[in-house]
């Protein structure tokens, strides 16, 4: 049990920063997986991502104090896991599922819910 009273306010805010970030991923996950809309989730998923890194190396930098030689390894990991799940998200414009792919590589070519060909174009 973490007693609030003892932690100084920088440790404070960045249990808080962290506890709301949890947050706002976890409505995002519960949208994007349970959102029908495939143009809407289409529209802020490169968005959605974006945020979601941002916010996360901010935290993470945050946390670790004034580290220069951590900046650039969390950066260009925090590049790499978004642009992998930018790559692997696909949305089902029948069913309006959210396909993932294990392999960043190959795209799915079919719906897993519904069985529809997915545009290959678009996520």
């Amino acid at each position: 049990m973490i007693d609030l009273g003892v932690l100084e306010l920088h440790e404070l805010a960045l249990l808080l920063a962290a506890v709301a970030w949890a947050l706002a991923v976890g409505g995002g996950f519960a949208f994007f997986a349970s959102s029908r809309d495939a143009a809407l989730k289409r529209r802020l998923w490169p968005w959605a991502n974006l945020l979601a890194a941002a916010s996360f190396a901010a935290l993470a930098l945050w946390a670790s104090g004034p580290s220069i030689e951590l900046a650039p390894l969390l950066l260009v990991g925090v590049a790499g896991l978004t642009a992998f799940g930018y790559r692997t998200a696909q949305f089902c414009g029948r069913c309006g599922a959210t396909v993932l792919s294990a392999n960043p590589f190959v795209r799915e070519r079919f719906c897993r819910k519904c069985a529809a060909r997915l545009r290959a174009d678009a996520g």
